[in-house]
């Protein structure tokens, strides 16, 4: 089910995250489009989700609340030309995978069951100085069990089977991932770009949050209606309510 992200949530969503890191910003979104949903559990861990659930619920709630065109920006990495071009929701919703279920990878004895990666896992490897500690501990958060030749559940696994690891956990998150092949106007070039639907909802959520709070400062001012009567009402009689305080 779609659920738009109501104006007050907006304003709701730009003060709790203007400080955070992205990964928490996509979760305030999908917070706050879902908490009125009768249907998702109260209880229900949305930093648990595998990412490719998180990305499907958020382009869902986004198209409810901005509609289906997405303007996008990109600069190309030959000439540094922005390119502007515009992605269609439901096009990307109909091409991605469901998340992929646990799977085993078996390899001199040793049994590792592989999950998907979460948005906790993404929080803690954002805590890491480095890339490289960052791209460790994301393999370490997708292994859920393993078992050494002996059948024990062991937290310690021999140097070989590390990159066996780190090369299915690229190849699962790689399918699961928004990937956009695009094309330079200007030189020609062609490139590879992924899209983050957490941090382009935001980026519109807070542009849109920063023109809610200027027509409530407008409107409050004009008539003295509070901002909770300005924001519920439609947008349509809010902006009819602008056009009347402008032309009195």
């Amino acid at each position: 089910m779609e659920h738009a992200l109501p104006p007050l949530a907006r304003l709701e969503a730009r003060e709790q995250g203007a400080h955070l890191h992205p990964v928490d910003r996509a979760l305030i979104l999908l917070r706050l489009a879902e908490r009125a949903m009768p249907e998702r559990s109260a209880t229900e861990a949305l930093p648990l989700l595998p990412l490719a659930e998180r990305d499907r619920r958020l382009l869902i709630h986004r198209r409810a609340t901005f509609g289906d065109r997405m303007p996008c920006l990109a600069e190309c990495p030959s000439c540094g030309a922005t390119q502007e071009f515009e992605l269609s929701a439901a096009e990307i919703l109909t091409g991605l995978d469901e998340p992929r279920p646990e799977e085993i990878l078996e390899t001199d004895g040793w049994l590792v069951r592989v999950r998907a990666l979460r948005s906790a896992d993404l929080a803690a490897a954002a805590r890491e100085k480095t890339p490289e500690r960052a791209a460790a501990v994301l393999v370490a958060q997708a292994i859920a069990e393993a078992r050494g030749p002996d059948g024990e559940t062991s937290n310690r696994l021999p140097d070989h089977v590390w990159p066996l690891i780190e090369a299915r956990v690229a190849e699962r998150e790689a399918a699961a991932e928004i990937s956009l092949g695009l094309a330079c106007p200007a030189c020609g070039a062609g490139w590879t770009a992924g899209f983050d639907i957490g941090a382009h909802f935001w980026t519109e959520v807070e542009a849109d949050a920063r023109r809610l709070l200027s027509e409530v400062a407008a409107l409050a001012e004009r008539f003295g209606w509070s901002e909770e009567a300005l924001l519920t009402m439609p947008a349509s009689r809010r902006r009819a309510y602008l056009e009347l305080a402008r032309v009195t």
